[in-house]
């Protein structure tokens, strides 16, 4: 089973995940969106496609994204602050190592 995954203050869902099975379902759509764009290229997603793989309904993707375009942003937003976390922390590294 997928890892809640958490969100993003600048991007808002349609609906944030309260219960742990919506935050399950969250992180299937998103994680098989991933894959698929890794996979087809950002153009070739399919909310059909997403939706089926992720074993849910078009609906429950709706209640999350009301496009593929914000799904896209979502997903854009997430990698975005795992590389800020990243990079600060190097920065800290180099500057505890230069004192």
């Amino acid at each position: 089973m997928p890892k809640s995954i958490e969100t993003d203050s600048s991007f808002e869902l349609r609906r944030k995940p309260m219960q742990q099975r919506s935050q399950d379902r969250l992180a299937r759509i998103v994680a098989v969106a991933e894959e698929m764009a890794q996979a087809k290229g950002i153009a070739a997603l399919s909310i059909r496609e997403v939706a089926r793989e992720a074993n849910t309904n078009i609906a429950s993707f709706y209640q999350f994204f009301p496009t593929k375009n914000a799904l896209i942003r979502f997903i854009a937003t997430k990698y975005s602050s795992l590389l800020r976390e990243t990079l600060l922390s190097i920065m800290a590294d180099l500057d505890v190592k230069n004192i």
